[in-house]
């Protein structure tokens, strides 16, 4: 499977943002440098890809990690059936800080 259709640029997109957010261990290294074929094959180990004649579907063989499905038309990722905006580079991949206000007793 080569996905053809789909650019490289938007691959390294995809790894981008589930080497920052969901995988921690098993990381896909040096996506930007390597060929597209090899970044495909990465993909094809933690995902079922599935070519249509308008998208590719990415469906999770891992629980933890979301399903994706790139729509070639307009070169959208959507998560479900919401679209959602990739991170083009790691400046633009931002963890979310929760800090919550509440009383505080200290013992000494």
């Amino acid at each position: 499977m080569n996905l053809k259709r789909v650019r490289k640029r938007d691959l390294c997109s995809l790894i981008r943002y589930l080497n920052f957010y969901h995988l921690s261990r098993d990381r896909i290294h040096y996506f930007s440098i390597r060929v597209k074929e090899e970044l495909v094959k990465d993909l094809a180990k933690i995902y079922e890809i599935k070519e249509g004649e308008h998208d590719v579907s990415f469906r999770s063989t891992m629980t933890a990690l979301p399903d994706f499905r790139y729509r070639m038309s307009d070169g959208q990722w959507y998560m479900g059936d919401q679209a959602v905006t990739l991170p083009r580079s790691r400046k633009d991949c931002s963890r979310q800080l929760h800090i919550v206000h509440r009383t505080t007793v200290l013992t000494f």
